[in-house]
């Protein structure tokens, strides 16, 4: 073989050697991307749920109180929940049970926190003077609450 068929042969190796790392480096940025984009989705998520069981939530405090109002009663219940278990058993139909990973809903008092994950809460207070459920800490992790 002439040098020149040679040195074409190492070009095209060197050629292929490096489309392959590209494609192996653009498949762990990829993988990084996609990791992130489902972060993000799962974030979302737990927002959207949040969103839904705040709405459910603050509907039936306002259904109980209508109940209350109807039977001359113009106070608000006094706590939403009968243990700790059991979040919202005094409201809901069906309560939320309690706990701590992502996604879960804990209680301490009149205080409901709901656990987005990365030991990060968003925490809610609900008065039994104005029937008020509303955002008390971490309120800046889910914007429009």
């Amino acid at each position: 073989m002439n040098m020149f068929k040679i040195g074409a042969i190492i070009v095209i190796a060197i050629v292929v050697i490096l489309i392959g790392m590209n494609q192996y480096e653009s498949y762990k940025l990829n993988s990084k991307v996609n990791n992130a984009i489902e972060s993000i989705t799962d974030t979302q998520e737990l927002i959207n749920k949040l969103k839904a069981d705040l709405s459910t939530v603050k509907s039936a405090i306002v259904t109980e109180r209508q109940t209350r109002l109807i039977g001359g009663d113009p106070t608000y219940i006094n706590s939403l929940s009968s243990d700790d278990s059991n979040l919202f058993d005094k409201i809901l139909l069906y309560p939320i049970k309690a706990g701590t990973s992502q996604g879960k809903w804990s209680r301490d008092g009149n205080m409901y926190m709901y656990h987005i994950g990365n030991y990060k809460t968003i925490s809610f207070e609900y008065s039994n003077k104005d029937g008020s459920f509303n955002c008390y800490s971490n309120c800046s992790l889910v914007p429009y609450l």
